[in-house]
């Protein structure tokens, strides 16, 4: 396991109340998250890095990681500019959630009909091809 190496940053933010910190009841695990106020506090171009990281982070008690959620992310509309290069689209497919290059992207029967029009929507929006296969 790696030693997270904004560790002493992230507890700062913790006691200034950015961020959730929380023990698990029965391993010596602690679980991060930012706060409420830290959504309030930070534009999408201020937010800290250990900030982005603690959506989901999970640390042994030395400080090593467990396991690491998405970082977090934003609507297009609260950032000031587009980000660049091919964008990416999380697919659920089959229950798992996986990265789909845009390229790439195929929607299968299986996945929520909701979701597989949004995902279309999306790349459709974006220029990008979408394949749609269907589950046997």
């Amino acid at each position: 396991m790696n030693l997270y190496p904004l560790l002493a940053e992230l507890h700062a933010f913790a006691d200034a109340g950015l961020c959730k910190r929380q023990r698990h009841p029965r391993l010596p695990l602690w679980i991060y998250n930012y706060s409420q106020k830290a959504q309030f506090e930070y534009s999408a171009a201020s937010w800290p890095e250990p900030l982005r990281d603690a959506r989901g982070l999970i640390l042994t008690e030395d400080g090593h990681i467990a396991a690491r959620g998405f970082r977090k992310f934003f609507n297009l509309s609260q950032l000031e500019t587009l980000p660049a290069g091919q964008p990416e689209f999380l697919a659920r497919v089959l229950g798992k959630v996986g990265r789909q290059p845009a390229a790439a992207l195929s929607v299968r029967r299986r996945t929520r009909v909701r979701n597989a029009r949004l995902v279309r929507l999306a790349a459709s929006a974006l220029g990008a091809p979408v394949a749609c296969a269907r589950a046997p």
